[in-house]
Parts: structure tokens; sequence; C-alpha cells
């Protein structure tokens, strides 16, 4: 019988590494990454809703239950382009870019459909760069 390391040195032994190559991520199926891959760009750009909710100001929600009038709706992908004033709050999905003045945002089951009424106080924001961020690396050598 032979050792855990003298069966792997021979089983390595006549394998000989492969150079780099580029290939389009189509082709790159079943490949191994041969060196660090930078991020072209930082995603998301901005600060977006982490679920479905409404944002609130965090001064409206400051004691719960709060009762605060829906003004909005921003889907995921598009911006909210109204204003929105004290007790005001507006629906957000998934992937919307926050508005600016918003941090906060109660999770759709906390709340009623047609008045928002948060019933506890969470951060659902996802900041910029929080999946990647430009120049950094998004994947690393030896990953597949």
């Amino acid at each position: 019988m032979i050792s855990v390391e003298e069966a792997r040195r021979r089983l390595l032994a006549p394998l000989v590494p492969l150079g780099a190559e580029q290939v389009a991520v189509s082709e790159a199926a079943g490949r191994v990454l041969a060196e660090d891959v930078a991020a072209r760009r930082t995603q998301p750009p901005w600060d977006v809703s982490a679920m479905d909710g409404y944002a609130v100001r965090a001064g409206d929600v400051a004691s719960v239950p709060a009762r605060l009038k829906v003004v909005g709706s921003v889907p995921a992908g598009q911006a909210y382009g109204g204003t929105v004033g004290r007790g005001e709050a507006v629906r957000i999905f998934t992937g919307a870019p926050m508005p600016w003045s918003f941090k906060k945002t109660p999770s759709a089951p906390a709340t009623a459909s047609s008045s928002a009424k948060p019933r506890r106080r969470a951060t659902m924001c996802a900041p910029p760069g929080s999946i990647f961020a430009l120049a950094r690396s998004a994947c690393m050598p030896g990953t597949g």
C-alpha cells in the first residue's frame, strides 16, 4: 500500500498545466479562472431596496406603530420622481433605487396595503457596491 501523498504525486505527475486564454463568457462553462477579474462598474450603483416594502423617513417611524400615507410606488429598476413629505411613504420593490431621503424599508408583510403602518423597524437598504465595486476583485483565480 502507498501513502496518500505518494498516490497524489503519481496522479499529478503526468499532468501539465494548460496556458491561460481569453474566452467569451458564453464559452467559459467548465473552465477555471487563471487570473483575478476586476469589476468594470459598481453594482448596485446607488442605494437600492433589499426587499419589497415601503420607503419611509426615519423620523416618521421613530415610534411604531405609525400611520403613513402611501404617495407612490417604485418598481425595480425605476426611480421615484415625486416628492415625499412628512408622514408619507413610498411603496418600493426589491432592487428599486431608494428615494434619496429614505434609508429604511419596513417589509411589506409588516404593513397594511393602503396605509403603510410599520410594526417594526428595519433597515433593508443595499448600499452602492454591495454586490461588487469598480476595480475590485469580482472573481478570484482558481474559481470556476
